[in-house]
């Protein structure tokens, strides 16, 4: 939240919305190795619900942090009449269990701090330098060449083998 305040903007309209509606974009990394890892094939019927899982769980995770820095420091601007604010955020996603229900009640009272969580960007080099896969794509081979900047770099899929 803060990188929000702090960043330098070479475009003044790109402030004005960060500040207006100071979304950030939690992403992913690794998830086909956590795949992997748990023997879940990406075809599977239960790869679907291992998905909504995860999802599931970054996105309430998501939510009540930015609900709890908004305790502190105060809404987005543009959360009164926002589907936080009136519970269709909720609604739209069926999040009908007690504590969704215990988390949309925080949310009406407290707020938001951010009015947009999660995002789906790459993530490459972050995900090479931490050993892992990159974003949420599949990974198609166990090695294979990716070319940057007139570089040809080879790339390895982590803990993929014959049985993953």
């Amino acid at each position: 939240d803060n990188v929000i305040d702090l960043n330098y903007y070479s475009v003044p309209f790109a402030e004005v919305t960060n500040k207006k509606y100071r979304a950030i974009g939690l992403g992913t990394s690794g998830y086909h190795h956590m795949l992997a890892n748990n023997l879940i094939h990406w075809t599977e019927d239960e790869h679907k619900e291992f998905a909504d899982d995860v999802y599931e769980r970054i996105n309430y995770h998501a939510i009540k942090a930015s609900m709890t820095i908004s305790k502190e420091k105060g809404r987005y601007s543009c959360f009164e009449g926002s589907d936080w604010d009136n519970g269709n955020y909720f609604e739209l996603r069926e999040y009908k269990s007690e504590k969704w229900n215990l988390l949309r009640e925080e949310v009406n009272t407290y707020g938001m701090r951010n009015g947009y969580l999660i995002a789906v960007a790459p993530n490459g080099s972050t995900a090479t330098i931490a050993g892992t896969s990159e974003g949420i794509d599949p990974v198609m081979a166990r090695f294979w060449l990716e070319e940057k900047k007139g570089s040809i770099i080879p790339k390895t899929a982590p803990n993929l083998n014959e049985e993953n």
